[in-house]
């Protein structure tokens, strides 16, 4: 999948309409986004759908109603000249009585954003949107596609392999993301393996348990796959052959957002 054509993958859709509506991406890629939606329809509507979620959810949230004592506070302030004719010392109390009010209504609006983040973050696990697809980007990526007696079929995407590299609180990992059209059937467990670009050779990275998104990956493993042309998910631990192979993908290095456009 080169060119444009990627772009209309509904995953990749939704991870640009999801980056682009929360304002993740630097001002070069937001604006390269924006060119595409122009020309991709599919992209335009992941925007589009996004960007009513949100907005939808920030309808739900309740408005924050001020206090007695800020309704005080205002008061004060609106009065406080009068008072200030007769009194010149009392400057300062009204400075401090107003710098009161803005400190109040700030904690309230910082209350308000607090749950909108919130909201939103349980409407992402909701979609099955994994959180490091929107605070981060990977380092590696594999669109997998199935084997049916030892034949490839390319065109059938079933699912997409994020391969994230460690940071100061967490190992490295590797992400698995279904696709929403086709979803998985296989409920077995399957085996990650990595094949050497250099050499062709079999290095095993770990089982996929169902259910389980994500699989840590250790030192010798994140080498794997980085050195690897191929990812590949059998039914055992034997290595891959025409029997035990159920996906095969290219395994390919992505480049840094804030270095490159899309």
């Amino acid at each position: 999948m080169s060119g444009s054509l990627r772009y209309k993958d509904p995953i990749i859709c939704d991870y640009l309409a999801s980056q682009y509506v929360m304002s993740v991406p630097t001002p070069h890629v937001k604006a390269r986004i924006e060119y595409l939606r122009q020309q991709i329809p599919e992209l335009d509507d992941a925007i589009i759908n996004w960007s009513e979620s949100v907005a939808n959810i920030h309808k739900q949230i309740p408005g924050k109603q001020p206090s007695v004592k800020v309704w005080k506070n205002i008061d004060n302030s609106i009065t406080q000249p009068s008072y200030k004719t007769k009194h010149p010392t009392a400057g300062s109390s009204s400075w401090w009585n107003n710098l009161l009010f803005w400190r109040l209504t700030g904690i309230g609006a910082s209350v308000a954003s607090l749950g909108l983040a919130l909201v939103l973050s349980v409407d992402i696990q909701k979609a099955n949107v994994i959180a490091p697809l929107i605070s981060s980007a990977p380092s590696y990526t594999a669109v997998m596609s199935p084997i049916n007696d030892g034949i490839k079929n390319s065109d059938d995407i079933r699912f997409v392999v994020n391969v994230y590299r460690k940071t100061e609180t967490k190992p490295s990992r590797l992400f698995i993301q279904w696709s929403e059209r086709k979803p998985r059937m296989n409920m077995t467990e399957m085996h990650v393996w990595a094949q050497e670009q250099a050499t062709g050779k079999m290095a095993y990275i770990g089982v996929e348990t169902n259910g389980a998104q994500s699989l840590s990956l250790n030192k010798a493993t994140w080498t794997a796959v980085s050195n690897s042309s191929h990812l590949i998910f059998t039914t055992d631990t034997n290595k891959p052959n025409s029997e035990n192979t159920l996906f095969s993908g290219p395994c390919i290095q992505l480049s840094s957002w804030k270095k490159n456009s899309i």
